[in-house]
Protein backbone atom coordinates (compact mmCIF):
# COMPACT_ATOMS: atom_id res chain seq x y z
CA UNK A 1 0.00 0.00 0.00
CA UNK A 2 1.41 3.37 -1.01
CA UNK A 3 1.79 6.20 1.45
CA UNK A 4 -0.89 8.87 1.14
CA UNK A 5 0.14 11.96 -0.82
CA UNK A 6 1.90 14.48 1.35
CA UNK A 7 0.40 17.95 1.81
CA UNK A 8 4.00 19.18 2.11
CA UNK A 9 5.84 19.09 -1.25
CA UNK A 10 9.16 18.86 0.62
CA UNK A 11 8.15 15.37 1.78
CA UNK A 12 8.60 12.44 -0.55
CA UNK A 13 8.05 8.69 -0.30
CA UNK A 14 10.92 7.29 1.75
CA UNK A 15 11.58 4.30 -0.47
CA UNK A 16 15.03 2.99 0.23
CA UNK A 17 15.33 4.28 3.79
CA UNK A 18 15.45 2.04 6.85
CA UNK A 19 14.96 3.00 10.49
CA UNK A 20 16.34 0.52 12.99
CA UNK A 21 15.83 0.68 16.75
CA UNK A 22 18.06 -0.92 19.31
CA UNK A 23 19.35 -0.40 22.82
CA UNK A 24 22.84 -0.66 24.26
CA UNK A 25 24.57 -0.19 27.59
CA UNK A 26 25.12 3.56 28.16
CA UNK A 27 28.89 3.15 28.23
CA UNK A 28 28.98 1.43 24.81
CA UNK A 29 26.25 3.18 22.79
CA UNK A 30 28.36 6.05 21.43
CA UNK A 31 31.16 3.71 20.34
CA UNK A 32 28.67 1.40 18.58
CA UNK A 33 26.99 4.33 16.81
CA UNK A 34 30.29 5.82 15.72
CA UNK A 35 31.45 2.50 14.26
CA UNK A 36 28.29 2.12 12.15
CA UNK A 37 28.65 5.64 10.77
CA UNK A 38 32.41 5.41 10.18
CA UNK A 39 32.00 2.10 8.35
CA UNK A 40 29.35 3.63 6.08
CA UNK A 41 26.58 1.32 7.26
CA UNK A 42 24.44 4.07 8.79
CA UNK A 43 23.87 7.63 7.65
CA UNK A 44 23.07 8.81 11.17
CA UNK A 45 22.59 7.30 14.60
CA UNK A 46 20.71 9.31 17.20
CA UNK A 47 21.39 8.40 20.83
CA UNK A 48 18.62 8.78 23.40
CA UNK A 49 20.08 8.34 26.89
CA UNK A 50 18.19 7.59 30.06
CA UNK A 51 16.07 4.67 28.84
CA UNK A 52 15.20 1.92 31.33
CA UNK A 53 14.35 -1.52 30.04
CA UNK A 54 12.48 -4.12 32.07
CA UNK A 55 12.59 -7.68 30.73
CA UNK A 56 12.97 -11.28 31.79
CA UNK A 57 16.32 -12.85 30.92
CA UNK A 58 17.14 -16.45 31.84
CA UNK A 59 14.26 -16.52 34.33
CA UNK A 60 15.26 -13.31 36.12
CA UNK A 61 13.46 -9.97 36.03
CA UNK A 62 15.95 -7.35 34.86
CA UNK A 63 15.70 -3.57 35.19
CA UNK A 64 18.59 -2.04 33.23
CA UNK A 65 19.65 1.47 32.22
CA UNK A 66 20.17 1.64 28.48
CA UNK A 67 20.61 4.08 25.63
CA UNK A 68 18.14 3.93 22.73
CA UNK A 69 19.71 4.09 19.28
CA UNK A 70 17.74 5.35 16.27
CA UNK A 71 19.71 4.13 13.27
CA UNK A 72 18.94 5.64 9.85
CA UNK A 73 20.41 3.77 6.90
CA UNK A 74 19.84 2.88 3.27
CA UNK A 75 17.63 -0.19 3.07
CA UNK A 76 20.02 -1.75 0.53
CA UNK A 77 22.51 -2.19 3.39
CA UNK A 78 20.04 -3.80 5.83
CA UNK A 79 21.63 -7.27 5.90
CA UNK A 80 25.19 -5.92 6.29
CA UNK A 81 24.04 -3.48 8.97
CA UNK A 82 22.23 -6.16 11.00
CA UNK A 83 25.15 -8.59 10.73
CA UNK A 84 27.64 -5.95 11.85
CA UNK A 85 25.37 -4.94 14.74
CA UNK A 86 25.34 -8.53 16.00
CA UNK A 87 29.15 -8.65 15.78
CA UNK A 88 29.66 -5.38 17.66
CA UNK A 89 26.94 -5.55 20.31
CA UNK A 90 27.88 -6.84 23.77
CA UNK A 91 24.49 -8.51 24.41
CA UNK A 92 23.95 -12.15 23.57
CA UNK A 93 20.56 -11.23 22.06
CA UNK A 94 20.59 -7.54 21.10
CA UNK A 95 17.31 -5.83 20.33
CA UNK A 96 16.94 -5.18 16.58
CA UNK A 97 13.70 -3.78 15.16
CA UNK A 98 13.43 -2.25 11.70
CA UNK A 99 10.83 0.00 10.16
CA UNK A 100 10.25 1.42 6.70
CA UNK A 101 9.31 5.11 6.97
CA UNK A 102 6.47 6.24 4.69
CA UNK A 103 7.85 9.70 3.98
CA UNK A 104 10.94 11.80 4.55
CA UNK A 105 12.13 15.28 3.78
CA UNK A 106 13.45 15.12 0.23
CA UNK A 107 16.84 16.66 1.05
CA UNK A 108 17.34 14.41 4.08
CA UNK A 109 16.43 11.30 2.12
CA UNK A 110 18.85 12.18 -0.68
CA UNK A 111 21.63 12.79 1.84
CA UNK A 112 20.93 9.62 3.85
CA UNK A 113 20.90 7.43 0.77
CA UNK A 114 24.17 8.92 -0.49
CA UNK A 115 26.18 8.31 2.71
CA UNK A 116 26.50 4.54 2.63
CA UNK A 117 29.56 2.91 1.16
CA UNK A 118 29.21 0.53 -1.74
CA UNK A 119 29.63 -3.15 -0.99
CA UNK A 120 32.99 -4.70 -1.89
CA UNK A 121 31.20 -6.64 -4.67
CA UNK A 122 30.18 -3.26 -6.17
CA UNK A 123 33.78 -2.06 -6.18
CA UNK A 124 33.52 -0.28 -2.85
CA UNK A 125 36.06 -0.54 -0.04
CA UNK A 126 35.92 -3.10 2.74
CA UNK A 127 34.68 -1.45 5.95
CA UNK A 128 37.56 -0.45 8.26
CA UNK A 129 38.55 -3.14 10.72
CA UNK A 130 37.59 -6.05 8.47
Amino acid sequence: MDAPPSPDPALVPAAGLLLALSTAPPGRARELARTLVEEGLAACVSLVPGVRSLFVWQGELCDEPETLLLIKAPRRDAARLAARWRELHPYEVPEWLTFAPDQAAAAYLAWALSTSTKTPADGGPEPPGR
